[in-house]
Parts: C-alpha cells; sequence; structure tokens
C-alpha cells in the first residue's frame, strides 16, 4: 500500500501540475530542479479491521519548491498557488487514484508555505479485502417438512 499510495500521489503531482518536472523521494540531488517536489513518508499503519478486511494509511509530506529570482528568493506566488490547488482539490475531491485505478481517501490534508517552501502532509487510507473463497449462488433448495422432501427452485430478483 506504501508504495502505491506514493505512485498514487507521485501522478497527482504530474498531472496536476505538469510544468513541475521534478518530483523526488529519499534525498534532494545536489543543485536540483526549480520548481519541484519532495515527498516523505511520514507515517504508515497497517490495521486488520476483520478476517476479511485490512486498513491501511499513510501521511505523507509534499515539499514544494517554487522557482527563485536571481537573489535566491522564491516565487511567493507560485508558493501559495500551489498550496491552495493541492488543498482545493484534495477537500472537492477527497480521493487520489493510483493509474491503475486504486482509489485512495484522503483523510486530511494541512499545511502550507513555511519559509521557502510549501509544506503539505497528505493522510491517505486504503481498505483491502483478502482474497476468500468464492460460492455458486443457491439454486435448488430442498425443504424437509414431517419427512417429506420438498424441492424449491430458488429466483433470483432482477435488481
Amino acid at each position: 500500500m506504501l508504495a502505491a499510495s506514493y505512485e498514487a500521489i507521485r501522478h497527482f503531482l504530474a498531472t496536476t501540475f505538469p510544468d513541475v518536472t521534478g518530483i523526488y523521494n529519499s534525498t534532494m540531488p545536489a543543485g536540483f530542479a526549480r520548481p519541484s517536489f519532495y515527498l516523505e513518508l511520514v507515517l504508515g499503519i497497517d490495521d486488520e479491521r476483520s478476517e476479511a478486511i485490512y486498513n491501511s494509511q499513510a501521511t505523507w509530506e509534499i515539499v514544494y519548491f517554487a522557482p527563485v529570482d536571481e537573489n535566491f528568493i522564491p516565487d511567493t506566488v507560485s508558493q501559495l498557488q500551489v498550496a491552495d490547488t493541492i488543498k482545493k482539490i484534495m477537500a472537492e475531491k477527497m480521493i487520489v487514484v493510483h493509474p491503475d485505478g486504486t482509489v485512495f481517501s484522503v483523510l486530511g490534508c494541512e499545511g502550507g508555505p513555511r519559509d521557502s517552501e510549501v509544506y503539505i502532509n497528505l493522510k491517505l487510507e486504503l481498505d483491502v479485502r483478502a482474497p476468500g473463497t468464492e460460492y455458486d449462488l443457491m439454486k435448488d433448495i430442498q425443504h424437509n417438512v414431517d419427512g417429506v422432501m420438498q424441492e424449491v427452485e430458488y429466483i433470483q430478483e432482477e435488481g
């Protein structure tokens, strides 16, 4: 789930901000490109909800490095626009979708500009159903009434 949530956020950032080509994780390279994003896992929790369902939550920190001018002062307007865009989309949609279609629920999205970067904490959740045994639907019922076997045809209603 952690790798999938990372890819979902990466996909969201790449499609929402196509002009920002640098999306880094683990470490920032020397002389990294601006504007760019850095993703860091803050917390990952897996919890078994039942025998068949487990819940995974991941909190990611998204750091945005805005363009800088010749004096290395970050573009404040760019910082505000990126922070507002991320928080607005998360508040409206409440989901982040992985390229394979897996849908993560957004549990929280907070933060904004701080110093010369933008820091956004994004908390995602995914409930996963464990693979189980599938059974055929019931077709006929044999019912014993006072020692006499009766067959009842089961008809599934259209719905």
